[in-house]
C-alpha cells in the first residue's frame, strides 16, 4: 500500500513518460524548406510562441512556433534562456518537479 500511494505521489509531482504520445512539430531547415518531425513524450507547458516537451528519453525539448526550430537542453544553454519566457519558465521547472533559480537583473 506505501509503495503504491509513494507512486502516486511520483506520478503527481513529475509528468510520467508513461502517458507519452506521438507529438509532430512542423520544422523548416536552414535552407527554408518545411519537414514534419516527431517525438514521443508529453507536454509539459507552452504558449503561443513556445511548447516545451519531456521527451520518453527524459529530453527536454523546446519548440519555438513562431521559428519552426527545436532545442533540446543540453546543459549548454541555460533552459530559461532557451525558452525565453520566465512564466513558462516557471511552469515547466514546476512540471519537471525542480525548484527554479532566478538571476535577479538589479
Amino acid at each position: 500500500m506505501r509503495a503504491a500511494v509513494l507512486t502516486l505521489l511520483a506520478l503527481a509531482v513529475q509528468p510520467s513518460t508513461a502517458l507519452a504520445t506521438e507529438i509532430t512539430l512542423q520544422l523548416e531547415n536552414d535552407n527554408g524548406s518545411t519537414y514534419t518531425g516527431t517525438i514521443t513524450g508529453t507536454r509539459l507547458a507552452s504558449n503561443d510562441h513556445v511548447e516545451v516537451f519531456l521527451t520518453d528519453t527524459e529530453n527536454v525539448v523546446v519548440y519555438d512556433v513562431d521559428k519552426l526550430k527545436y532545442y533540446v537542453d543540453d546543459g549548454q544553454v541555460d533552459l530559461e534562456d532557451l525558452i525565453g519566457d520566465l512564466d513558462l519558465y516557471l511552469e515547466v521547472m514546476d512540471a519537471l518537479g525542480q525548484e527554479a533559480t532566478i538571476v535577479l537583473d538589479v
